[in-house]
Formats: structure tokens, C-alpha cells, sequence
């Protein structure tokens, strides 16, 4: 049984009914796909988590094409980042010699930081094996300063302030000095060089087509997990009562916080790391459907936590996603910063949507008036909140897991907070629980 129909729980079922095991998912909302959960209305496809998906999104792509979807997902030609600052949005292209040209001629950088840069070339290279997806351990040894430090110690504050800080805190939706070196490798390596994906539908298009061929419960609440001889019994709530299963193994998905409420037989140094010291981070997502579409190029805007108020990101969804929205109109997807966004979570819907508009008037003149319907997502928590330290948190988490325990973890606070991050997580505990399942179990397994 799996618990959580987010993309790291359907992977994880996915995979272990590929290696004979009868599965059934157990999801509490009433649709699949977690934080990559997308709605339809009036014609748009509104994402409501998470919209930007990376080039080296490996495992992504694989299991796109094991459930038979491929071809939703492609390499976006030439995507357009920019960067907000002081009321103008610098735009750089993605990639190749036109990327080169538009930051060498970008004025958000001195020409002193730009060549200042070169002081990061060693690092860059030393990090190129070690800042990936999968081995944790050799992404920890990155994890040796914040950001800021970084940038006192090699670099200059310009170059923090204007460029890595915006970017990456466009990217994590966290304020991006406090970051680890260990996330501003892996940018460089894993998002920016990689490119970005596009998909036809909304981002949930791969959950929904994994989801199709599983036995997915929606509106079905688990109350608790607990061992019982070789297996566990799963305990949970829906409209036609409580149920209890005793089955052979169970994969939880769900965020870091709840694992312990879920699972108090969890083992103790695992349950410390995910109540002390992995920090977490609230996400609010504002989406803005549009009756015209605005003539920026950009496919994603960036900003610094002082530049168009809470706002980390822009995505233009339509420049994005073919379909997100009707013919000649737009669709933008704002993330909020968490350190923005967490003291106002008492704010109602219509307060977030009014707080992103005035701030958007500054970047995009005239928005407040071709908004058609606009909707407004928490995420409490959304994901993991890195910093330095948190990298050695989670590799020593993953070795702490039991490959022949009965009860396996997924989730992206295993890895690298990001959609790929969590379908990884679900490949290694199919992994780990086919395993140990098939040691007493050879024939196919509940």
C-alpha cells in the first residue's frame, strides 16, 4: 500500500506494480499529482503548484516514456529568463551564443563582477559529478557554506544581490542567500544548463497518466501506519467509514512533518531528523488568467526579496505549456517568497491576489485590468527550506533508511526539493520494498 498520490507516491507504486506487487494508493485530496495538481477552467489549464520543469529531469522523462507519454513533454527552444530589478526586467536567453551575448551585454552586472565570475570556474568544475539527483552523499560534500558566504569569500555583493540571490530564490522560493553552495551548484549544473521542459496539459499531465493505471482511493484519509508481524497495518478514513488492511509492505508519501503523526513506530534518529532538523518552507501559489497576452518573451521572471514585493517568480504559463490558455490570452503563475508569504498566511485569497497585482503593475503596466479569473494555492508546508547544513541532513537520512524495512519513506525531503527529486524518491523505495519483500515473498505481493 502506498500512502499519497503525489508523484513520489505514484512512482513508488508505479514501479513496485511493474515488479509483480498488487498495489493500492491511498490519497486524502479528492485528484492526484500533490504540489504538481493541475485544474481546468474557462479554458485555462491552471496549474496550481509547481509549473517549471528542467532539462535533466532524468527520471521524469523515464517514466514518461514507461507509462507511454513522451511526447508531452520537449525541450523549450530557446527559453527567456529575466531578472527584475528596479522597475525593469533584464532578459537573458537560455543557452548557446545568444545567451552568451545577453550577458555580456546585461547591464545588471558590472563589467568588473562579470569577469569576478571567472573566481567560480574551479568550483564549478569540482562540483559537475557530485551536484546530481541521486547520490546524496557526494552532493553533500557541496554543502560547505550558505550563498552569502560564498560570495563574501569569492565574489562581490553585486553579484550576489542582483544575480545568484534573485535566481535562485526564483527557483526555490526561498530567500536565495541563505541557500546552501550545495543548491547554487546544482542550479548551474541541473536547471540552467540543462534548459527547460515543456509539456502539453497541465504539469500534473504525468501523474494523472500514472495514476490511470494504478488503484488510486481518492478522499481516503490514513489515520495511521503501524507494524504487525512481517508487515504493517494501514488504518484510514473515507465517506463509507473507517478501514483497516493488514498488508505486506507500505511506501509513505507524504511531507517531512506528518511522517511521525503517521508512523510513531518510525525509528528514532529518522524521526529527529525530520522534526528538528530539516527546516521547512510555506509555499503560495497565485495564478491570474488573463484576457490578453502580455508581450513579454520571458518564460520566467525573477526577482530579489525587495523587488516587486513577496513575489520569487513569474512563470508566462503560456510561453510554457501549448494549451495553458485560449488563443490570445495569458496565463502567469506567481510564486510567493516563504519569508514573505508565512506572517500573512492569515491573508484571505483575494489580499494575496490584490498584494501581487500592485506589485506586478510595476513589470507588467495595465495587468490589474485583463484579469479574468484569478486562483490562489498554500502550501503548508510546500517544501524543504535548504540551507547550509541541510544537504549532510538528507544524505544522512538516506542511509539511515533500512533497505529491508517493510515500511519505506518517499518524498522530495529525501533529495533535491523538485518534481524529478520526488519521482527519484519513489524509484528508491520501490526499490528498497521490492527487495525486502521479495526475500519472503517471490510471488507477487499485496
Amino acid at each position: 500500500m502506498v500512502v499519497g498520490a503525489g508523484v513520489a507516491g505514484l512512482t513508488a507504486a508505479f514501479r513496485l506494480q511493474q515488479r509483480g506487487c498488487d498495489v493500492t494508493v491511498l490519497e486524502s485530496e479528492d485528484r492526484v499529482g500533490g504540489k504538481t495538481a493541475s485544474v481546468q477552467s474557462d479554458g485555462f489549464v491552471v496549474n496550481t503548484g509547481a509549473t517549471v520543469l528542467a532539462g535533466s529531469y532524468e527520471a521524469l522523462l523515464e517514466l514518461a516514456r514507461d507509462v507511454g507519454i513522451s511526447e508531452r513533454f520537449f525541450p523549450v527552444p530557446t527559453p527567456v529568463i529575466g531578472v527584475a530589478k528596479g522597475g525593469r526586467v533584464y532578459t537573458i536567453r537560455g543557452g548557446g551564443l545568444g545567451g552568451l551575448v545577453d550577458f555580456v551585454r546585461t547591464p545588471l552586472l558590472s563589467v568588473r563582477s562579470k569577469f569576478g565570475l571567472a573566481r567560480m570556474a574551479s568550483g564549478l568544475l569540482r562540483s559537475r559529478t557530485r551536484a546530481g539527483y541521486e547520490d546524496h552523499d557526494a552532493r553533500a560534500e557541496l554543502d560547505t557554506e550558505t550563498v552569502a558566504q560564498y560570495c563574501r569569500r569569492r565574489l562581490n555583493a553585486e553579484t550576489c544581490d542582483h544575480l545568484l540571490a534573485p535566481v535562485l530564490g526564483g527557483i526555490f522560493v526561498v530567500e536565495g542567500r541563505d541557500l546552501s553552495m550545495a543548491d547554487l551548484w546544482f542550479t548551474l549544473w541541473k536547471v540552467l544548463r540543462g534548459g527547460l521542459l515543456g509539456y502539453r496539459g497541465g504539469v500534473d499531465v504525468l501523474a494523472r497518466a500514472v495514476a490511470a493505471r494504478l488503484d488510486v482511493r481518492t478522499n481516503a484519509t490514513v489515520l495511521a501506519v503501524s507494524r504487525s508481524g512481517d508487515g504493517a497495518v494501514v488504518r484510514w478514513a473515507s465517506e463509507h467509514g473507517v478501514h483497516e488492511r493488514q498488508v505486506d509492505g507500505v511506501v509513505i508519501s507524504v511531507p517531512a512533518p506528518q511522517v511521525g503523526e503517521l508512523f510513531p513506530e518510525l525509528a528514532a534518529p529518522i524521526a529527529s531528523i525530520l522534526r528538528s532538523c530539516l527546516q521547512q518552507a510555506n509555499f503560495v501559489a497565485v495564478r491570474l488568467a488573463l484576457t490578453e497576452r502580455p508581450r513579454s518573451p520571458a518564460t520566467l521572471v525573477v526577482a530579489g526579496p525587495d523587488e516587486l514585493g513577496g513575489i520569487a517568480t513569474v512563470s508566462y504559463e503560456h510561453n510554457l505549456s501549448p494549451g495553458a490558455a485560449p488563443a490570445g490570452k495569458g496565463l502567469l503563475g506567481v510564486l510567493l517568497y516563504h519569508e514573505w508569504a508565512t506572517p500573512r498566511l492569515g491573508m484571505s485569497d483575494q489580499e494575496f491576489v490584490d498584494a501581487v497585482l500592485r506589485s506586478l503593475e510595476v513589470i507588467e503596466p495595465g495587468i490589474s485590468k485583463i484579469v479574468q479569473f484569478s486562483h490562489v494555492t498554500r502550501w503548508i508546508p510546500g517544501a524543504l527550506k535548504s540551507t547550509h547544513g541541510t544537504h549532510r541532513q538528507i544524505a544522512r537520512l538516506n542511509r539511515l533508511i533500512d533497505p529491508d524495512d517493510r515500511v519505506q519513506l518517499a518524498g522530495d525531503y529525501l533529495g533535491v526539493p523538485s518534481v524529478n527529486g520526488s519521482i527519484v524518491s519513489g524509484d528508491k523505495a520501490a526499490e528498497r520494498l521490492s527487495a525486502a519483500l521479495g526475500t519472503a515473498f517471490p510471488a507477487a505481493a499485496t
